[in-house]
């Protein structure tokens, strides 16, 4: 994602392809979260975290098509 998002307008560079970017490094870090607490009950949140920026970042590539 982050060689493909590079080559995108100025315009859309610094709006919605760093966003894009925060994103999947935030879904990166929750689920790393997750893994490192095991697959247990206690880990929900993280997941059910990753999960709510999936679906953000999911909108956000929306929006840039």
């Amino acid at each position: 994602m982050m060689t493909i998002t590079q080559k995108s307008t100025k315009q859309f560079r610094f709006s919605l392809v760093d966003r894009m970017q925060g994103c999947r490094l935030d879904i990166a870090e929750e689920l790393y979260c997750t893994i490192d607490r095991g697959l247990g009950t206690a880990t929900g949140a993280p997941a059910r975290k990753a999960m709510v920026i999936l679906k953000l970042l999911s909108w956000v590539v929306q929006v840039s098509l």
